[in-house]
């Protein structure tokens, strides 16, 4: 009893060291470190605002007004991170302690998977250690819940390993639950896991006579129904329409390169660093990115591996996990075999990566050969969808991990199955330091953008509803929107964006760069309208800030005016965005009626306290109104003095070329009615030309009153390119009025030929003239 004790407690107390080193190597320590910074704050947004609202929310409120997101990966940890938050951790330690309760989950699975195989406790613990501690896993730390769904692995498969087994209710409800966790932790490891173990059933099928009924009859339906229904869930629950689907050259850029597998990349493995065996790279040179080499060594794994697939051979299981491997492999290498393939040089030698079209590409010949994997990544559902190619190869090192352990289970000694795991452990083990000091950074980086950002706006930001401009995939425009518990119609995700962009008003379209001339009018317009309480300019980028705070060291990103050099930018980033809004910034602070306040590190923009009123605001439209001159002749966005057109184009139209704007199918446009139609008859006419008009294809243009009770409207057929005039009356009483404009026909150039562009084009507006009565 007292040795049965003392070694329980050495069991515990190893699992907790080994435990420990896996948090250490995956930057999760709580209170210490922080594993990412991108997208921990881009989950920690859904995280809090969850918690705004309930502990069983699962959409957020804060942005993406004035609908709701939903999370297009992550909800498994996000929801977790939403308790530990109303449980009253600061966000850094929510996040990260939600990382180490899934590493923590994910090691009792590893655990449980290897001692069901026929592991000693000793052995399991190793072997569970080994697998948390690979590249693939903690490589991966910065992608969010991708790292925690390959963790997860070994997991996800043990209900299907009991079921293989004995036919359990506790395996067939595990089977559900795991389904339903891994497709709200990530896609691509859902896919793995789905792939995975549908090829596990196969292949006992095929070989084990004795399985084979029980296989077909039980396993294999609870395993199709698990996947299926986790997927029903995510679908419904996701309110994406659709994904967009990468180019086969990209799976070919993201593919494995062999070499990446044999010979490690510098400064991430320390022993290879101290031997000088590993290898330089930089996306200058090689197809992809850091993730695609940074992750992907894994030599002793793969042969680990192949020796357990030798020893096991004659196991049913050992060889459907062969299978698995072998597929895992395959899928991983993408359309194209690389070996050390390289970008082509420029002719002076330097790197081809600022020569290259598309850096994200990789064209067919720069391979060996065709793997013919093109096919399945084209053609079939979810496949379609792996575009990062080499994440493939996380199903093959956990089959790998399995055919080890399996074929060295029921050694007496399992000495061997010690000495390797250890060995993985030294071998694919990150710069200890260097990985502390990383994640470490992290936690002080979000601490900075709370005491900095954050904790100002709590004083500055009159809500609930704001905007931030400019907008795009606004990372941090999410994150601060939640953590102040405000309304943003920014939003932060490709999908949520999209989302958020097609239910937004005009005013908040408007919303542009505010370093190009006149946009204080489209922020002006925004307050007056009553669309946002305050419009916060800030001194940073939404998204790239995000992800290294608070400059890209590689230079501005892409909405700054390339008249800021990278050299300008480099430990600046604040200070240049703050020149370059300068302009708008005066032109805000000039108008009496608006209160501006500016820090540092942003400014907000917001209606005194004696203009908020319906009244007031009207009024102060007129003002601006009358300010308009007749005739408007459209000009392009860059005009000196033409963003005021903005103010008449509302809704439905695209930006403003060179003499003429392109409408929608559907458009709306505020004409000013100018003192003197008080006592004179007065009309606007408005020239136009019908896109794709002729005599074959004539084009009918509606244009109706808006809030008009005697709900006037005219038609016009156009049978020709040639200008148009209407003439659309301005009675007095208003100092504006409201049109739409409708094209019943409006058509795309591509779908007549005359170009690629997919633009549904109604009307190009050329200028508006007043005419009165006596004209």
């Amino acid at each position: 009893m007292n040795r049965h004790w003392i070694r329980s407690t050495f069991d515990v107390a190893g699992g907790l060291v080994a435990l420990f080193y896996i948090l250490i190597v995956n930057g999760a320590i709580p209170g210490v470190t922080t594993p990412a910074l991108g997208l921990a704050l881009w989950t920690s947004s859904f995280s809090q605002s969850f918690a705004n609202v309930s502990p069983f929310a699962i959409h957020a409120v804060n942005f993406g007004y004035p609908g709701t997101s939903a999370m297009a990966f992550g909800l498994s940890g996000g929801l977790v991170e939403s308790w530990l938050i109303r449980a009253g951790l600061d966000v850094p330690d929510a996040y990260t302690t939600m990382v180490a309760l899934w590493l923590a989950a994910a090691f009792v699975g590893a655990i449980l998977f290897a001692r069901r195989m026929g592991a000693a406790r000793h052995v399991a613990v190793l072997a569970a250690t080994a697998w948390l501690s690979t590249p693939i896993v903690w490589g991966h730390a910065g992608f969010g819940m991708l790292s925690l769904g390959i963790a997860l692995l070994p997991t996800y498969f043990l209900p299907l390993l009991v079921l293989l087994d004995h036919v359990r209710a506790t395996a067939i409800f595990g089977s559900i639950v795991v389904a339903i966790v891994a497709v709200f932790m990530d896609g691509y490891s859902f896919m793995m896991f789905a792939t995975g173990s549908l090829l596990v059933c196969i292949c006992v099928c095929m070989t084990g006579y004795r399985e084979r009924r029980r296989v077909i009859s039980v396993v294999i339906p609870v395993q199709v129904v698990s996947l299926a229904v986790a997927y029903v869930l995510y679908r419904q629950y996701s309110h994406y329409a659709s994904y967009d689907k990468a180019p086969i050259d990209f799976f070919r850029a993201w593919g494995l390169d062999l070499s990446f597998i044999a010979v490690p990349t510098a400064g991430v493995h320390w022993l290879w660093d101290l031997l000088g065996l590993a290898k330089a790279r930089s996306d200058a040179w090689y197809y992809g990115d850091g993730s695609v080499w940074g992750t992907t060594f894994c030599l002793p794994l793969l042969i680990g591996g192949m020796y357990g697939a030798w020893r096991s051979r004659k196991n049913r299981f050992a060889l459907s996990m062969a299978v698995v491997a072998l597929f895992g492999f395959y899928m991983s290498l993408g359309p194209t075999l690389k070996i050390d393939a390289t970008r082509p040089p420029m002719p002076n030698g330097t790197p081809a990566l600022a020569a290259t079209s598309d850096p994200l590409l990789m064209p067919s010949d720069a391979g060996t050969i065709s793997t013919g994997s093109q096919w399945i990544s084209r053609k079939l559902p979810g496949f379609k969808l792996m575009r990062a190619s080499y994440r493939w190869i996380a199903l093959c090192l956990f089959a790998c991990w399995v055919l080890f352990i399996l074929a060295l289970a029921r050694d007496r000694a399992q000495r061997v199955s010690v000495g390797f795991f250890v060995a993985v452990i030294l071998l694919l083990a990150p710069h200890p330091v260097d990985a502390y000091r990383q994640s470490s950074l992290h936690r002080r980086l979000m601490a900075d953008i709370e005491s900095n950002v954050i904790g100002p706006m709590r004083h500055d930001v009159r809500g609930p509803v704001v905007a931030f401009s400019p907008f795009g995939n606004d990372f941090l425009g999410a994150y601060i929107a939640a953590r102040l518990n405000l309304l943003a119609f920014n939003a932060g995700g490709d999908k949520n964006y999209a989302v958020a962009y097609s239910q937004w008003p005009p005013d908040m379209v408007r919303l542009r760069d505010p370093a190009q001339p006149g946009q204080d009018l489209g922020i002006i317009r925004f307050l007056l309208d009553g669309t946002g309480d305050s419009v916060i300019i800030p001194y940073f980028d939404l998204f790239y800030s995000a992800q290294i705070w608070p400059c890209n060291p590689a230079g501005m990103s892409p909405r700054v005016s390339p008249a800021f050099s990278s050299t300008e930018v480099d430990g600046d980033c604040v200070g240049v965005f703050r020149r370059y809004y300068a302009r708008t910034i005066q032109a805000l602070n000039e108008r009496p009626y608006l209160k501006l306040m500016e820090t540092p590190w942003f400014a907000v923009v917001t209606l005194g306290d004696a203009h908020r009123s319906a009244a007031e605001r009207t009024r102060l439209l007129s003002e601006i109104f009358a300010d308009v001159t007749y005739p408007i002749v459209i000009a392009p966005e860059s005009a000196p003095g033409a963003a005021i057109q903005d103010f008449l184009l509302e809704d439905g139209w695209y930006p403003r070329e060179n003499g003429l704007v392109w409408s929608k199918p559907s458009a709306v446009i505020e004409l000013p009615v100018p003192a003197r139609c008080g006592t004179a008859s007065c009309s606007a006419v408005l020239s136009f030309g019908a896109f794709g008009a002729s005599s074959a294809r004539p084009v009918h243009v509606h244009v109706s009153a808006i809030d008009d009770a005697k709900k006037w409207g005219a038609t016009e057929i156009v049978s020709d390119v040639s200008a148009t005039q209407m003439r659309l009356p301005l009675p007095p009483g208003s100092p504006s009025r409201r049109f739409r404009i409708e094209i019943s026909n409006a058509a795309t150039p591509a779908e007549l030929g005359v170009s690629a562009d997919i633009r549904r084009l109604g009307i190009g507006l050329l200028r508006i003239d007043l005419v009165t009565a006596n004209d």
